[in-house]
C-alpha cells in the first residue's frame, strides 16, 4: 500500500520478474503482472496474485491520494498534458539560445539569475533570490510543459495572464 504513482505495480512486477528465476509459482504469476502506468488511478481494486511455492499472495492495491501531492490538484483531464510522451530530456536556465531582449540579456549575464522568477507550466514558480551568478537551473519533465524566466518584479502580473497554462489553461 501507498501514495498514488509512486511504483507500487512497478516493484511488484520486478519482485515477481526477480521471483520467477527460482520459484515456478512467481514464473506464472508473471502472466498476470500488474499494469504500469505514468498515470494515477490505473490500478482501480486490490489485486491478489498468487506468487509464493507456499500458497502465499501479493496484492497490488490502488494508491492512497495525498492531497499535498501533485496528481491529487491536477484535475484528470490535464494529467495527459502532464504524461511524458517520449523520453526526458533536461531544459537548462537561463539558456542563451533563447532569444531575451536586450536588457534581460544584459542583467543575466551581470547577476546571474537573481531577481528573476521562473515558471514551470502553470504548477511551479520559482522566485531567485540570491545565488552565484553562473547558477543553472536544469528541468527534467514533459515538452508540454513550458518554462518562462521573467523579472521577479513582473511575476504576478505574468501568472495573471500567460502563465496558468500547460499547452492550455490547467483547471488548478
Amino acid at each position: 500500500m501507498g501514495s498514488a504513482n509512486v511504483g507500487k505495480s512497478a516493484f511488484i512486477n520486478a519482485l515477481l520478474k526477480m521471483m520467477a528465476q527460482k520459484d515456478p509459482v512467481a514464473a506464472a504469476a508473471q502472466r498476470y503482472k500488474p499494469i504500469q502506468s505514468a498515470v494515477p488511478g490505473t490500478t482501480l481494486g486490490p489485486i491478489q496474485i498468487d506468487a509464493f511455492l507456499g500458497g502465499g499472495k501479493l496484492y497490488d492495491t490502488p494508491g492512497v491520494h495525498l492531497h499535498h501531492r501533485q496528481a491529487a490538484v491536477v484535475h484528470s483531464e490535464d494529467l495527459p498534458v502532464l504524461a511524458p510522451r517520449s523520453r526526458l530530456r533536461a531544459q537548462c536556465f537561463p539558456n542563451f539560445q533563447v532569444a531575451f531582449d536586450d536588457t534581460t540579456s544584459s542583467r543575466i549575464r551581470s547577476n546571474g539569475l537573481n531577481g528573476f522568477s521562473i515558471f514551470w507550466g502553470g504548477l511551479m514558480r520559482i522566485d531567485i533570490v540570491k545565488v552565484l551568478p553562473q547558477t543553472r537551473l536544469t528541468f527534467f519533465g514533459p515538452k508540454a510543459l513550458s518554462i518562462q524566466m521573467v523579472p521577479t518584479d513582473k511575476a504576478d502580473e505574468f501568472y495573471q495572464t500567460i502563465g496558468k497554462g500547460v499547452g492550455g489553461p490547467l483547471h488548478l
